[in-house]
């Protein structure tokens, strides 16, 4: 039962925001040369340029490269307004180390097609607090399924709930509203068909859920084991005891794994 929502929820959902809330018109992109890469930047480039916009180039970035200086020297040539795209883990930090260094933050701000390994807290956390402020300040964006800024009941609650158990509020990343909301879907299955269920009529009942949580409103089409979920176009932000999270910039109600006015394969906006 995958509750995260569909890999081209989050590059699909962004290609809009960039385009018709940012303005941007022409981008350079970069993706992690993985399945994941792939799924997290390739649907942003279709949607991207359906709607009319430019990718100067999509480049496909070897898992594990710290080398990033070429790369962004070709960045720095273009014409494009912004970086768009998506690494993980070391390739992260090594990145953003380049994009400080070379000056390109000067030029191009950088915006993910997806959060996790690339904007969550824990990544920035581990650099120089000068390269994060520089992220921070040029305003990077990133799509996600949680933020503490959530403004629902539900939300409101598991924040304070939170607060009261650890003194600040929930994470920059996607996990304790995640695990929250797995784990209702979790309890409400149990509700319905007992402890004594067998694991196929437990995962049925996961999939016949429909409810609120911190994250917004989860459900689940007809047939698929990936939930539809809402997706939130969040910045980075600096919070007042120095740590890094996320605010909510707009909400997208109930986007298909398919992915925002995409079908898996082509833009149908």
């Amino acid at each position: 039962i995958a509750m995260g929502g569909g890999t081209s929820a989050f590059p699909t959902v962004m290609a809009d925001y960039l385009y018709n809330e940012v303005g941007l018109r022409t981008v350079y992109c970069f993706k992690q040369d993985t399945v994941g890469g792939n799924n997290y930047v390739d649907p942003f480039v279709v949607c991207f340029e359906a709607m009319g916009g430019t990718v100067v180039d999509n480049i496909a970035v070897t898992q594990g490269t710290n080398d990033w200086s070429a790369y962004l020297a070709a960045m720095i040539s273009s014409d494009a307004e912004a970086i768009v795209g998506w690494t993980s883990a070391s390739d992260t930090i090594a990145f953003y180390k380049e994009w400080y260094n070379s000056g390109a933050y000067e030029k191009l701000p950088v915006y993910g097609t997806m959060h996790g390994g690339f904007t969550d807290s824990f990544v920035l956390d581990e650099l120089d607090p000068k390269i994060a402020d520089a992220i921070i300040e040029h305003g990077t964006l990133a799509p996600i399924c949680y933020s503490y800024t959530i403004d629902t009941p539900e939300n409101n609650e598991f924040v304070k709930l939170w607060t009261d158990e650890f003194g600040e509020v929930p994470l920059g990343n996607n996990f304790p509203g995640a695990t929250y909301q797995a784990l209702l879907n979790f309890t409400y299955a149990l509700d319905a068909v007992g402890p004594d269920a067998d694991p196929m009529a437990l995962a049925n009942a996961m999939r016949s859920n429909e409810f609120d949580g911190p994250e917004g409103h989860t459900s689940f089409a007809e047939g698929s084991v990936t939930a539809v979920k809402d997706i939130y176009v969040v910045k980075v932000v600096r919070l007042e005891d120095g740590s890094i999270n996320y605010e909510v910039q707009k909400k997208y109600e109930q986007i298909k794994p398919t992915g925002y006015n995409f079908d898996g394969t082509n833009y149908i906006g």
